[in-house]
């Protein structure tokens, strides 16, 4: 019998799809690519943003299209309009049931992952769920309470990944800063971790800023794994708009910590998220942030305009701003961003990197593309070895967003 994978939205979405795709083959499913006819298709849904609602509904009415006798399987991160979608799908899991169903639907338990179909490098899920019910954030009514995975099998998890050839394993969770299981916080998973051979990198995930300690930032610059790349969930970094939002720091904390990232780890790459356009935010209160972005060291951003979210105390906030206003915003610290992005990568220029080139090519130029320690991707020309692995990369130019090198 075949079945079909799609995953939207976030790493740990994908990690969830990687247990379920693993799940099928040990019960002898075939299977097969989402865009091909199939007797299955399961769909991992998204739905933290208004967009990704609608590519979720365009995704399963697609899947319905494709094979209308099919059984059409639904799980992830999906609350509103539920009963509209339950009229195209045979049947809706949720992230509580996902585990008990799949068991119960492949006559089968799997606990790990071994490999990760059609990626370079690895997720590995440590944590899941929020205790912190931001105002604007859905998460944690779809992934319910924060719970961490014990050390020992993470550690199992991660020995399978590199006997399978993953040199890189990527740390994701909904809040991998908190992670806390028998006494043991994310800094003590790392040196059980590092201990892993012949493991030659480990990335983290996203942080919110208050995860971010002294203890980690010291033992992130003196490892010789761990990748010196922070990506922060800042949001904003104006008082009043971080006070609405339910976020639980101020700005001047983060600047003192991300001071001492770049002080520690000059080399190190920092990015963050972004929403442009939350109730009540207007000129004075985003300036604030783009000029707090502006004097700090990041080296890129992911912007996300605000859009209302059901059961969320900001969806019923007075104050909106249009659209129009969000657009402009958001295209402001995108032209921010790429000036910062720009002004990091230009140091590079005539160094080398170590980079892990993947298996995908670049959409536009067909060129191989691979990621530094540091998260530059940089684009390569094709060679007879082009297998994917560790290359010694000399940068030799940058245009825009894009960097280019050669192997050597």
């Amino acid at each position: 019998m075949k079945i079909a994978f799609k995953t939207l939205g976030c790493k740990l979405n994908q990690y969830d799809t990687q247990l379920l795709r693993e799940m099928a083959e040990e019960a002898l499913y075939e299977i097969t690519d989402f865009n091909d006819t199939a007797d299955i298709y399961v769909i991992n849904i998204c739905s933290v943003t208004m967009s990704a609602v609608q590519q979720s509904r365009n995704i399963v009415r697609r899947a319905r299209r494709k094979s209308k006798g099919a059984k059409i399987i639904v799980t992830g991160c999906y609350p509103e309009d539920i009963q509209e979608l339950l009229q195209e799908v045979d049947v809706y899991v949720t992230n509580s049931e996902k585990s008990s169903f799949f068991e119960k639907f492949f006559g089968l338990s799997r606990k790990n992952i071994s490999r990760f179909a059609e990626h370079t490098r690895a997720f590995v899920k440590i944590q899941s769920g929020c205790n912190r019910f931001c105002s604007y954030c859905i998460v944690p009514y779809l992934r319910g309470k924060e719970h961490s995975r014990s050390v020992e099998e993470i550690k199992r998890e991660i020995k399978a990944l590199v006997i399978n050839g993953f040199k890189e394993i990527s740390l994701t969770g909904v809040h991998i800063g908190r992670y806390s299981y028998k006494g043991k916080n994310l800094v003590k998973l790392l040196k059980e971790i590092e201990q892993i051979e012949p493991l030659e990198r480990i990335r983290l995930g996203s942080l919110n800023p208050e995860e971010i300690s002294e203890e980690l930032i010291h033992y992130v610059s003196v490892s010789e794994k761990i990748c010196h790349h922070f990506h922060i969930s800042l949001q904003s970094a104006d008082k009043k708009i971080l006070r609405a939002m339910g976020r639980r720091y101020n700005h001047f904390d983060v600047s003192r910590k991300l001071i001492e990232i770049n002080e520690l780890i000059p080399d190190c790459s920092i990015g963050a998220d972004i929403i442009t356009g939350f109730p009540s935010e207007q000129e004075m209160e985003f300036q604030n942030t783009y000029d707090y972005i502006k004097g700090l060291p990041f080296t890129y951003l992911h912007i996300f305009r605000y859009s209302p979210r059901k059961s969320t105390l900001a969806a019923i906030l007075p104050d909106k701003v249009n659209e129009l206003q969000k657009k402009r915003r958001s295209e402001l610290l995108r032209e921010l961003a790429l000036q910062k992005s720009i002004k990091f990568r230009e140091n590079y220029i005539g160094k080398n990197l170590r980079v892990l080139v993947e298996t995908k090519r670049d959409r536009k130029t067909k060129m191989m593309v691979g990621f530094s320690g540091n998260y530059i991707r940089v684009l390569i020309p094709e060679t007879e070895n082009s297998e994917t692995k560790f290359r010694d990369v000399l940068i030799e130019r940058i245009s825009g967003y894009d960097t280019y090198g050669r192997i050597y």
